[in-house]
């Protein structure tokens, strides 16, 4: 009887389920980072792309119930098993915000084991949700098929068509010509190498912020960026390399910061820095072209008013690639699950 009653209602049953789904993971997403719900914006891309498939899930439910009074018991019940692993893979995902503190030194290939953790929720939550309308949508354009292998391809298909498209969508920046001064150059860190020397890139963007600064365009220098345990911090060897390019810039010209260890935590960094002025300064972010897009990206979602210039650095066509590739996953996931 039980099982019976499931049957009948399991369609129903999984329209709140995917929308108790998208509800905790837009939560988690602004949560995770330290916004408040106050925060969330509707209209932002990520946001856009979250909401979308969850709309278009629970139309094809509503369609197959009603216009094709869908009978068959295994269309019904996957669906709802998908519907409820999605749900499941959100909630651990609210859970594990509790647990950061006693995984948060634990590393999986040199990244926190949380952030890999919560990024494959993420990610595997989203893809059940594609997979579901797939079935969904299939089921109804087939009728008396349920195309779960086929569900399974268009689910990579669409991933796929993702990254390209934010490929794409990365490559289309150029620098803008700068008709205007800016408070504040601020050099996102990167490695530095033996020595305590910026590693090639790094030294890139901080000679991109010293021509800046020289010509007027900015008023002040940001250095950013923390250490590996018994090295020189990034900021720090910024630092060093700016006064060996200069020993006359003052001492006030320069802005050092020296706790952030990723991308996402100096915009963070950089929102609360702006935050604490009675004078929002103006800020230019000074970065490399490939990475330049995702960063505004994320000072977008962050609510960071910045504008950004390349440093110019060269790279090899194969290297190129690899970089514009790795930030477009890196771009995609952010603006989908802020991670």
């Amino acid at each position: 009887m039980i099982k019976s009653s499931l049957n009948s209602r399991s369609l129903f049953l999984s329209i709140p389920i995917f929308l108790v789904n998208y509800l905790l993971i837009l939560f988690s997403k602004y949560w995770n980072n330290g916004l408040s719900l106050y925060e969330i914006n509707l209209t932002y891309f990520g946001n856009i792309g979250l909401l979308i498939p969850t709309i278009t899930v629970i139309i094809g439910l509503l369609v197959l119930n009603f216009f094709y009074k869908e009978k068959s018991k295994l269309v019904k019940y996957t669906i709802f098993v998908i519907s409820f692993i999605a749900l499941s893979t959100a909630v651990t995902i609210v859970a594990l915000h509790f647990l950061q503190v006693e995984i948060i030194n634990e590393y999986i290939l040199s990244y926190p084991a949380h952030k890999i953790i919560l990024g494959t929720l993420f990610i595997s939550n989203f893809l059940l949700l594609i997979y579901a309308n797939s079935i969904i949508w299939l089921r109804i354009i087939k009728e008396n098929k349920i195309a779960l292998i086929e569900g399974f391809f268009i689910t990579l298909l669409i991933s796929a068509f993702l990254v390209l498209f934010t490929l794409v969508y990365t490559t289309s920046y150029y620098d803008r010509d700068l008709n205007k001064n800016y408070d504040i150059g601020f050099v996102l860190g990167a490695a530095v190498w033996s020595n305590n020397q910026p590693s090639p890139i790094f030294k890139q963007r901080i000679n991109k912020s010293y021509e800046l600064y020289k010509n007027g365009i900015i008023n002040k220098i940001h250095v950013s960026g923390s250490n590996a345990p018994g090295e020189l911090t990034e900021a720090e060897a910024a630092y060093k390399y700016l006064l060996s390019l200069d020993e006359t810039i003052p001492a006030n010209k320069i802005i050092i910061e020296t706790n952030t260890t990723t991308t996402s935590e100096q915009l963070k960094y950089l929102r609360d820095f702006i935050g604490k002025e009675e004078v929002k300064p103006t800020i230019l972010i000074i970065t490399d072209q490939f990475h330049l897009m995702r960063v505004l990206e994320m000072a977008k979602f962050y609510g960071v008013n910045a504008e950004g210039i390349s440093s110019g650095y060269q790279l090899s066509v194969e290297k190129l690639l690899y970089y514009r590739l790795r930030d477009s996953i890196g771009l995609l996931i952010f603006w989908f699950f802020a991670i």
